[in-house]
Order: structure tokens, then C-alpha cells, then sequence
């Protein structure tokens, strides 16, 4: 599992891992292209020491910890399951993907968006995510830490009117942050030029 975030951003594909009981798996899927923006936070989190937190926290608060957790396992299914589906459909020629496209994709923003939340409920969230967070979302976009550099990532819109991308963009430079648009798909992650 160590080297997941390297791996599709080289390789492509989704990684579904899953922990039950006393084994590990992973399971690499399919997924559609994805036009995304990257942000570089400029916060180089030590995951040693989140692991540490997440710890420390599940000894003093088991019960808010494993709710969450479990929260976090169906939001994260879903995610799977929307990708793989919306990689299906695009596979097909008869179905207006565009219309499914749009419907899969404010699917993942709202799992996308609870992911954030459980991540900010358990206090493990940083305030300059928080804030990118909250820039993106005022003009209609999700994201989520990518656990990768201090990355976050954005999922933009199937159809994105430029005005729209211009203002986050701007916006989001103001407050410091570094951008690149990108794609994520089955060959991985390739920034736009």
C-alpha cells in the first residue's frame, strides 16, 4: 500500500484497498478522465506523525474515531463504485455521457465533500485546506487532500466555463496557493500545459 499516491499518479488507475479483519487488499480499478486542479498547499504534513494523531485519538476517543472510520469506508465505496461506473458508460457509444457524467460527478463531489468533513470532525484537517476548501466550494467544486506533497486536488466539472475556472484560479493565487490543471486517468495524472 506504501507508494499508492505515486503509483496512480504514474501508472493511472484507481487503488481500492480495504483492511478486514486480518488481511489487506487492493484491488486497482478503471477510471474515466478527470480534469482536476492541483494545488500545492505548501504544508508537508509527516505522515508518521498522523498516524500518531489518529492513534492518539482512537485510544481517547474510540467511539467518535470508529464511526468515522466507518463513515469513511462507505464514502469511499461509493467513490469506487461511482468511478468504475462512470468508466463503464464511457466505454459505451448509445448513452449521452455527458448528462451521466454530470449526474456521477455531483455524486463524487458530495462523497468528495464528506470525506473533508470526517477528515476536519476528527481535528486532522489543516487550516490552509480547510480554506482552499472553502474557496472551491463557494464557486461549486469540491476537493480533498491527496496525502501526496501537500497536494490538494480539485475534481472540476465535465464542463467548466473558463470564467468560472479563471476566478478560482485567481482567487486561489491570491491567497499564496501554486495551481495546475490536470487530468487523472487510466494512464495517470497529466498536467495540463
Amino acid at each position: 500500500m506504501f507508494g499508492a499516491d505515486n503509483y496512480v499518479c504514474s501508472y493511472g488507475k484507481t487503488i481500492k484497498s480495504r483492511y478486514d479483519q486480518d488481511s489487506y487488499y487492493n484491488d486497482i480499478i478503471n477510471m474515466p478522465t478527470m480534469k482536476i486542479l492541483l494545488i500545492d498547499t505548501n504544508i508537508r504534513q509527516n505522515k508518521g506523525e498522523r498516524a500518531t494523531q489518529i492513534a492518539e485519538l482512537k485510544h481517547s476517543r474510540p467511539e467518535l474515531v470508529d464511526y468515522n472510520l466507518r463513515k469513511y469506508n462507505i464514502s469511499s465505496t461509493d467513490i469506487c463504485t461511482n468511478l468504475v461506473a462512470m468508466h463503464n458508460i464511457s466505454q459505451q457509444d448509445s448513452i449521452p455521457l455527458l448528462e451521466i457524467q454530470e449526474s456521477v460527478y455531483q455524486q463524487l463531489q458530495t462523497l468528495i465533500y464528506e470525506d473533508q468533513l470526517i477528515v476536519q470532525n476528527l481535528g486532522l484537517s489543516h487550516p490552509s485546506i480547510d480554506m482552499i476548501g472553502s474557496i472551491t466550494r463557494d464557486l461549486g467544486c469540491w476537493g480533498n487532500p491527496t496525502g501526496f506533497g501537500g497536494l490538494v486536488f480539485i475534481l472540476l466539472p465535465p464542463i467548466i466555463p473558463e470564467e468560472l475556472f479563471r476566478n478560482l484560479e485567481r482567487h486561489l493565487r491570491e491567497m499564496g496557493f501554486n495551481i495546475k490543471r490536470a487530468r487523472v486517468c487510466c494512464s495517470g495524472v497529466r498536467i495540463d500545459d
